[in-house]
């Protein structure tokens, strides 16, 4: 691997070369949910106070005496969890799944489809993901003084697919 000195004004050609980046109003996080399919059809998981994605691909080394000190990966395996914070509900509206519902996905290690998703208002060109899991974690808290609260991680078997609305 040969190095290469780029100057201060060939960098800045370089970079004027690249398109700008379009604005885009960034949007509450209110209306980005999970939603949970258990053979009903897919529902919101009720009553949640934060919802995340986590996608990753492990590195093997690759390094070798040409990368002058660098370390170098390839590309492994990918895998993904779906994690939310929900309060607890134990017989929530029709149309949600509550905490019961997460923990007996759980307790029968039954998998679900799950989306993270856009709950109203997506315009075209919004992102959707989805993929089948297993609960892997129910947890459930009981703080004197507070709402009742409890966690669950979605990890997913397979691929996760994302698409545009």
């Amino acid at each position: 691997m040969k190095k290469t000195k780029i100057s201060f004004e060939q960098l800045r050609a370089i970079a004027k070369t690249y398109p700008k980046l379009k604005k885009k109003a960034a949007f509450n996080g209110d209306n980005l949910i999970i939603a949970m399919d258990n053979g009903s059809g897919p529902e919101e998981v009720a009553f949640a106070t934060n919802s995340k994605i986590t996608m990753d691909v492990t590195g093997a080394k690759a390094t070798t005496k040409d990368s002058l000190g660098w370390e170098e990966i390839i590309a492994g395996n990918a895998k993904w969890t779906m994690d939310t914070d929900n309060l607890v509900d134990f017989h929530p509206s029709t149309g949600y799944h509550g905490c019961a519902d997460v923990a007996a996905a759980l307790l029968s290690k039954t998998k679900v489809t799950v989306y993270f998703t856009i709950k109203t208002g997506a315009v075209d060109g919004d992102q959707q993901f989805w993929g089948v899991a297993y609960v892997t974690k129910c947890e459930l808290s009981a703080k004197q003084g507070e709402a009742v609260t409890y966690t669950a991680q979605f990890t997913g078997t397979g691929a996760l697919t994302q698409i545009t609305i």
